[in-house]
């Protein structure tokens, strides 16, 4: 079933209650494209393709949306200083214009070059980089890692995948994201304790256990954080 985006209209061709992603304008004010115009770059007379867009892959409340209305009316500088106040910080990412490690505030991802990202200043400054064309490209805002918190009454668990390091992998569906199929991992405390006794008979060092188990755990909120964005 494809997510409906109720109550927002693509602003180039029309259509209303959108369906599937939905990008919204940060430069422009109520700005939103359909994935259909965007991917065709049919984005109307005052929006530029190069404008610095948040992309929606699932619906928000009303509430968030003028949230985000409101992102629009502070202007890009302004919410990027509000973030990085906040501290906002993308962990793992350098900007590819200024070298800079790791990203603070607003992280700008280009929709068309292969792992390319900026920061806001090199966003402004439109700057030119190997493949990476600032006049033509598509750029996504990334605001913040999103991780949001389900209760078990949220998920329902389907059949098993197989298994993992510490833990077993299941087909799920989120009810309240509209039943979205997705991969849940189930990290399991007498697993880690398994393995952390098999380390210590082994005479290995038994902070390797601990390190693996934290990193995959990690890895799991990483990956589920950048798919929400």
């Amino acid at each position: 079933m494809t997510d409906v985006h109720q109550g927002v209209n693509c602003d180039s061709c029309g259509k209303k209650n959108m369906e599937g992603f939905r990008y919204k304008c940060l430069e422009c004010s109520n700005f939103d494209l359909c994935s259909k115009c965007y991917d065709t770059q049919n984005t109307g007379k005052n929006h530029h393709q190069t404008h610095a867009m948040i992309l929606f892959k699932t619906p928000i409340t009303p509430k968030e949306n003028r949230i985000y209305e409101k992102f629009v009316t502070l202007g890009l500088v302004k919410l990027d200083q509000i973030l990085k106040k906040k501290e906002i910080v993308h962990k793992n990412y350098t900007c590819n214009g200024c070298k800079k490690f790791p990203i603070e505030g607003i992280r700008l991802k280009c929709d068309e070059c292969f792992d390319f990202d900026y920061c806001l200043d090199c966003f402004l400054a439109r700057k030119k980089m190997d493949t990476h064309n600032p006049k033509t490209h598509k750029m996504i805002a990334i605001l913040n890692h999103l991780r949001i918190k389900f209760s078990l009454d949220d998920i329902n668990i389907e059949e098993k995948l197989g298994k993992g390091c510490f833990g077993e992998v299941y087909k799920a569906k989120i009810i309240p994201f509209n039943n979205r199929i997705c991969a849940c991992k189930f990290f399991y405390i007498d697993s880690f304790v398994n393995e952390y006794n098999k380390t210590n008979k082994a005479g290995i060092d038994q902070s390797m256990v601990f390190k693996e188990f934290f990193k995959r755990i990690t890895f799991f909120q990483r990956s589920a954080m950048q798919s929400i964005d």
